[in-house]
């Protein structure tokens, strides 16, 4: 008989920006990181006798006043594929956006990532938290170090420095990926 997978990937989350100012002008609060989307495929694979997996890997929280690293997709084979969040955005000296999650383009079931807190809009504190994905919340925002996505596929959260020392601190990873196999025959 035939055999069929029910396969969800999911994508990895981004990482937070970072923060490194000397006064409220500066980028003082990083961004939350995206979510990956997910996707669950129903499909029938007695094709072949193994498929490759791929795993995405969460992206880097951004050292200093910089965006923090996209999360990487998760793939099955060349069949389909969960993209990675974006990483949370330094936009302007003192503006930072939240990263945007991963679409899900393809699959049966579509989940898009959530998209990470803005972190920053002129001089005010916004709450750079990251994008929740299918498993739950990301990473908070953290004085002085964003806190890294805890739930697979979640977002870093942002760093922020409200005694604004001028050190370069560093936003939380984005949670790698994850795929689940299952088997019906």
């Amino acid at each position: 008989g035939l055999v069929w997978f029910a396969r969800p990937p999911f994508g990895a989350g981004g990482g937070g920006g970072g923060c490194q100012a000397s006064n409220n002008t500066e980028t003082f609060s990083g961004a939350g990181g995206g979510a990956g989307a997910t996707i669950i495929v129903w499909v029938d694979l007695s094709a072949a006798s193994s498929y490759a997996i791929t795993v995405g890997k969460g992206g880097k929280g951004g050292v200093g006043a910089v965006s923090g690293a996209d999360g990487g997709a998760t793939s099955f084979a060349s069949l389909f594929s969960a993209p990675g969040g974006k990483g949370g955005v330094k936009s302007g000296v003192s503006n930072t956006a939240g990263g945007a999650g991963g679409t899900a383009a393809t699959g049966d079931i579509r989940i898009n990532g959530g998209t990470g807190s803005d972190g920053q809009t002129g001089s005010s504190l916004l709450t750079g938290n990251g994008g929740a994905s299918y498993f739950g919340g990301g990473g908070r925002a953290g004085s002085q170090a964003g806190i890294a996505g805890a739930a697979p596929g979640s977002g870093g959260g942002g760093a922020y420095d409200l005694g604004f020392t001028g050190t370069a601190f560093t936003g939380g990873d984005g949670a790698t990926g994850m795929a689940i196999v299952e088997e019906f025959a």
